[in-house]
């Protein structure tokens, strides 16, 4: 049976934007395994006491019809200093699967750089583990059509922060730098310069 991994952020004990984390894994498990019942994050999701006071604390939840392992950690931020972009036209990432095999094949081909921004039929979408938004002075852009719907995306898009594009390799030089956005990495606290985006 697929199986699923939903990480979520916990500041102080607080899990953050839980609505949209229960979105998306009732949408996995209806959409891949068929299953209509939700699992109920809020009473499963038990945040323990040592953790209560980290400031940031990363939740992962690996799941299929049940949940199968809950385990907490401080969260340590990479450090993203540079992009290699990679293309790949048959990629296929729209659900948060464990299994993430040919991200990491084309994560290690990255060269010297830290990590990969994905480029599927011409259209810039994610790195090997967020989504990303552009600034170009005045707004955030983030690509229109991304491998992996991410849930700080979603919200931020609904909150009208962020504004969808089709965004090629071409088109980079129109902005200032590149933001990686997921639950644990707010928008504009890891930033890239285009310049350090490269083939």
């Amino acid at each position: 049976m697929c199986r699923f991994i939903e990480t979520l952020c916990v500041r102080n004990g607080e899990t953050q934007h839980l609505a949209y984390h229960q979105e998306r894994v009732d949408r996995s498990r209806q959409a891949v395994l068929k299953i209509n019942q939700p699992l109920a994050l809020d009473q499963l999701l038990q945040v323990p006491e040592k953790w209560k006071t980290v400031e940031r604390v990363k939740c992962r939840v690996v799941y299929s019809a049940d949940i199968e392992e809950i385990s907490f950690s401080e969260y340590m931020p990479r450090t993203i200093r540079s992009l290699r972009l990679m293309p790949h036209d048959t990629i296929q990432y729209d659900h948060k699967f464990a299994d993430r095999h040919l991200i990491n094949h084309l994560f290690a081909q990255r060269q010297s750089d830290d990590d990969i921004l994905m480029v599927k039929n011409g259209l810039i979408t994610d790195t090997s583990y967020s989504n990303v938004a552009f600034f170009d002075g005045q707004q955030w852009f983030t690509p229109h059509q991304p491998l992996l719907p991410g849930t700080s995306r979603a919200r931020l898009l609904d909150e009208g922060l962020l504004q969808k594009a089709k965004i090629t390799p071409n088109d980079l030089p129109q902005f200032e730098y590149c933001s990686l956005i997921n639950a644990m990495l707010p928008l504009g606290e890891r930033i890239v310069a285009i310049d350090d985006i490269r083939w």
